[in-house]
């Protein structure tokens, strides 16, 4: 995302500067035919933002904006399609990708070139499960999911031990307000005996995770730090996950040896964004907590 930005900014700038006629100074004339430009901004220059032509000199405003109405229909984003990217073209990667190439390709380039799988995403950081989601990676929401509920358990934990006077008091005025209402009946009395078996199950564990306390809160700090971590790495190689997922998903695609037409509707159909799938996500991370939560209440009453 931060080289999209970049990359942004300077389109900004080097349009601006051709509108201006102020674009003729930049050094961008001099180090183009120097030979010195990078394998990666080879269309553009790397100081003002320029669309460059191939012999390194600038392009009009006109041209500039047919050069970008261009790009904005081609999905390989000015790249070879034929690019071969372990055995597969690049557009066929692109095709499946769909949506944000933009974005998408030059990172998947980076990739094939330098060998690095270092990139920047931060929305796979911030929501890593429903950014895998909208990008149809189910094993990969599924785990971080998981992985997420686990590094979180010890805080939820340390957290019912020394709050264990508050979740007391909240059932004890559930109760009242159930006996204040003339205990609906029937099952006023049975919901008012659970809460009471409840809240005495509940006091039972924490004195028995009492003695623990100091323990849980080492836990807790470290699943945090874990947890962190974890974002961290999702920030730096959730790209370059994705791309694996998406080389994947081509070669098995490729191998079922459709007609090239019905291989790029599939390709399309395959691949993209669903954001239905990140509502499902998220109701799938509900349904996941409240299951936990259930197995946690129901062995409480087992060992209580």
């Amino acid at each position: 995302m931060l080289l999209f930005a970049q990359n942004a900014e300077r389109l900004t700038i080097g349009l601006a500067g051709s509108i201006t006629g102020t674009a003729s100074m930049c050094i961008c004339t001099k180090t183009a035919k120097a030979g010195s430009r990078s394998k990666f901004h080879q269309a553009f220059c790397g100081h003002c933002g320029m669309i460059l032509e191939e012999n390194g000199q600038q392009q009009t405003a006109q041209q500039n904006q047919q050069t970008w109405q261009q790009s904005a229909q081609d999905i390989c984003c000015g790249l070879d399609p034929n690019e071969d990217y372990e055995g597969e073209r690049l557009e066929d990667l692109a095709n499946f990708v769909r949506t944000n190439t933009i974005y998408y390709v030059p990172a998947f380039k980076k990739f094939r070139e330098t060998g690095s799988k270092l990139t920047m995403n931060l929305v796979s950081a911030v929501f890593p499960q429903l950014y895998f989601a909208s990008r149809k990676m189910w094993g990969m929401t599924f785990l971080i999911i998981s992985v997420l509920l686990l590094l979180d358990l010890p805080s939820e934990l340390y957290s019912f031990v020394t709050n264990n006077d508050s979740i007391l008091s909240q059932l004890h005025s559930m109760q009242q307000s159930m006996n204040s209402m003339g205990g609906m009946g029937g099952m006023g009395g049975m919901y008012n005996n659970f809460l009471q078996v409840l809240s005495e199950q509940i006091q039972s564990f924490c004195t028995a995770l009492l003695p623990y306390e100091t323990v849980l809160h080492t836990m807790h700090i470290i699943c945090m730090y874990l947890s962190f971590a974890v974002r961290v790495l999702l920030f730096a190689f959730s790209n370059y996950i994705y791309y694996r997922f998406v080389l994947r998903k081509v070669h098995r695609i490729r191998a079922e040896g459709l007609p090239e037409g019905m291989t790029k509707d599939r390709l399309r159909m395959a691949g993209g964004t669903n954001y239905w799938f990140v509502l499902i996500a998220i109701l799938a991370q509900y349904a996941v907590t409240v299951l936990v939560t259930a197995l946690f209440l129901l062995g409480i009453s087992m060992a209580f």
